[in-house]
């Protein structure tokens, strides 16, 4: 947020935008790979379940605090997460009911289990339902099974073997992924403003085609991110802790390639501006200027609102992985590519404030829609709706700020201000966001966020109106 204008300042006070991307682009390279260097926390318990014709019991390894389990016997039922090798085939012992295990299968399980007596130093737990590879299972077996794991239960139960559980922020993990992941988002952004003003730059006279190089990036947002998780989990495979080292060789991969095209790319010369602050100032003095970037922070919270909350939302509902996976597809094929082509029309016929009208108002039908979800593929055709809501909006967004920058040497700078009134508007939504869905749920959060739309889609008209009078006043006034 405080970034984007900071170092487009630099850019436009230096006139070295092309450099300073590649510097950019060398450390987002460097932080994303020190966030996979970051080690693990290492807080599982080692646990066995055992099967039988009696039923099927799990018990941990680790003798548990006595206190602790004075707390835990008068709780409910409580689940377990655990990675188990499946036993897929048996050969019989002599003079045993028990099989040997010849074949192995790793899988994730979910049990749902009950305190019963302690023995020594390993504490036993009724099975009382138990998920297997997604699959329900019988709890009793005819033969005896036994299931190495390692096991993560609720905090109540986890908490007595591997003792009081300390805050998140306490942990070397939370501050150095803190570190990088912010190093990382940030200059990212930094960089998509520096593209944004090098691509106006270029278009020169035909700034109103935007639309049809920003277009660009969602297709490669689309097909991209689920290459990226496809081979995350087949590297995976049937791995307790999930590999996130191949999409992250894919994105370094991209952001080289990406580095050598900045590189070789020949840029106009943008013109230099020797008092980048006094140039911003009287562009931030302007009724239009204040009242759009109030605008675009809003947007923000709405965006923010959907980024973070409506997976949420769907997964309250039953949404499957295949609807979670289907849903950005819609989102970039279908609403945001055909409002990215047609942009650079629907901008010079109806105007930027007059975009961001639609933009409430589509912003409040949307959230709406959403309360009244009772199936989670009832979302598919409101996704449509992401069109106006981010693809014509954020070429609006880039649009207003490059006709904006009327001082030379500026174009980097509003670019960066704009940016960063919607981050901050991401800040704020993220935050109300976050406690709404925490005190009431996804219904109550969208209904009361598009009731929000559409009191400010009145707010933003009376704007447009006032903008609108105040250039008449300035016409008038050079006649």
């Amino acid at each position: 947020m405080v970034l984007k204008p900071l170092f487009g300042a630099i850019a436009d006070y230096f006139d070295n935008l092309k450099a300073l991307m590649v510097v950019f682009m060398m450390v987002i390279m460097l932080s994303s790979s020190l966030t996979l260097s970051i080690p693990r926390k290492e807080n599982m318990i080692s646990s066995d379940i055992k099967c039988a014709a009696t039923g099927t019991t799990l018990y941990f390894k680790s003798k548990p605090s006595q206190e602790c389990m004075v707390d835990v016997l008068v709780s409910k039922p409580l689940k377990c997460y655990m990675y188990c090798e499946e036993c897929t085939e048996f050969q019989p012992q002599s003079n045993s009911s028990d099989k040997a295990c010849i074949k192995k299968k790793m899988h994730p399980v979910e049990l749902t289990v009950n305190l019963e007596e302690q023995n020594g130093s390993t504490h036993f737990f009724n099975v009382k339902n138990m998920t297997l590879a997604d699959r329900k299972m019988n709890t009793l077996c005819f033969v005896n099974v036994t299931f190495a794991c390692s096991s993560y239960c609720e905090p109540v139960l986890q908490e007595c073997f591997t003792g009081k559980q300390q805050p998140e922020y306490n942990s070397d993990q939370f501050w150095l992924f803190l570190i990088f992941g912010t190093m990382t988002i940030s200059l990212s952004g930094v960089c998509s403003s520096f593209s944004d003003a090098i691509c106006f730059n270029e278009l020169g006279e035909n700034g109103h085609l935007y639309g049809k190089q920003r277009l660009w990036g969602t297709i490669g947002w689309g097909l991209l991110s689920p290459v990226a998780g496809y081979i995350n989990d087949l590297v995976t495979g049937d791995s307790f802790l999930k590999a996130y080292q191949p999409g992250a060789i894919l994105l370094l991969s991209l952001i080289f390639l990406d580095g050598r095209a900045v590189c070789r790319l020949k840029t106009k010369n943008l013109k230099c501006s020797q008092n980048v602050c006094k140039d911003i100032s009287i562009f931030i003095k302007q009724f239009k200027v204040l009242a759009f970037l109030l605008s675009v922070l809003m947007v923000g919270s709405f965006t923010a609102l959907l980024w973070s909350f409506l997976y949420w939302h769907l997964l309250n509902l039953g949404a499957t992985k295949i609807i979670l996976g289907v849903v950005p597809a819609v989102q970039c094929f279908l609403g945001e590519l055909v409002f990215f082509f047609f942009s650079g029309k629907l901008i010079s016929k109806f105007g930027h404030f007059n975009i961001l009208i639609l933009n409430f108002f589509v912003f409040g039908v949307r959230f709406i829609a959403y309360s009244y979800l009772t199936h989670p593929w009832l979302v598919l055709p409101i996704e449509l709706l992401q069109g106006p809501t981010y693809g014509l909006f954020y070429a609006t967004m880039a649009s207003f700020a490059h006709s904006a920058a009327f001082l030379p040497g500026t174009e980097v700078t509003v670019q960066g201000l704009v940016g960063s009134g919607f981050e901050l508007g991401m800040v704020a939504g993220n935050l109300i966001g976050g406690m709404s869905m925490q005190m009431y749920d996804g219904a109550f959060t969208f209904f009361w966020a598009g009731v929000v739309s559409f009191g400010y889609c009145l707010v933003h008209t009376v704007f447009t109106i006032i903008v609108k009078v105040l250039e008449k006043e300035h016409k008038d006034s050079k006649i």
